[in-house]
C-alpha cells in the first residue's frame, strides 16, 4: 500500500485550492508517483518559462559505463491554450550510444485531468533531442513527473527522473 506523499509544498497546494475533495484523486495520484519515483524528494515549481530555461536537469550514469555521468535537460513550452510540448536535450557523453526513453506522467491540479506520454530514440554524443508534442492538459497548474530510461547492451539499464510543476496558460 502506498502512503500519501506529504510535504509542506503539497499541503500548501491543498490549502490554496479550497476544493480539497475535488482535487484529491489527481493530487494523490501524482503524489504517490512522485513519492515512489523520487524517493520523497521535494517538488520544484515553475511558472510558464522561456523556452531556454530548463524545468530540471536529470543526471544518471551511462548504461554501458557506469563511471560516466550523462545528463538531460527537460523543457516545457506552451504551444496553444491548454497544451504544451516537452523536450529533452541529452548529452549522452558516450560515443557508443544507447536507447533512451523519455516519459511524462502529468496531472492538472486545477481540473483533475491526468495522463501520460512517452517517446524513444537512440542517443549518441552531445546533441540529442527527444520531443513529446501536443500534450493536451487544459489550462492550469500541471504537476509533472519526467523520467528517462536508458538501455545499453544486454541487461544494462539506468534511470533518472524529476518532479516539477508547470503552469499552462
Amino acid at each position: 500500500m502506498f502512503t500519501l506523499y506529504s510535504s509542506r509544498i503539497d499541503r500548501t497546494v491543498l490549502m490554496k485550492s479550497r476544493t480539497y475533495s475535488g482535487l484529491l484523486p489527481g493530487i494523490a495520484a501524482i503524489s504517490c508517483i512522485s513519492a515512489v519515483t523520487v524517493g520523497y524528494a521535494p517538488t520544484a515549481f515553475a511558472a510558464p518559462n522561456a523556452p531556454s530555461d530548463p524545468l530540471c536537469t536529470i543526471t544518471y550514469p551511462t548504461p554501458d559505463d557506469f563511471s560516466v555521468q550523462a545528463s538531460s535537460d527537460a523543457f516545457a513550452t506552451s504551444v496553444n491554450s491548454g497544451s504544451m510540448e516537452l523536450k529533452l536535450h541529452t548529452d549522452s557523453r558516450s560515443q557508443t550510444g544507447y536507447d533512451q526513453k523519455f516519459a511524462v506522467t502529468w496531472a492538472n491540479i486545477t481540473t483533475g485531468r491526468n495522463g501520460q506520454a512517452d517517446t524513444s530514440a537512440f542517443v549518441k554524443g552531445s546533441e540529442n533531442t527527444l520531443s513529446i508534442p501536443g500534450t493536451v492538459t487544459k489550462t492550469g497548474r500541471i504537476a509533472l513527473v519526467l523520467s528517462v530510461t536508458n538501455h545499453g547492451t544486454g541487461d544494462n539499464y539506468t534511470y533518472g527522473d524529476c518532479s516539477v510543476e508547470y503552469t499552462v496558460p
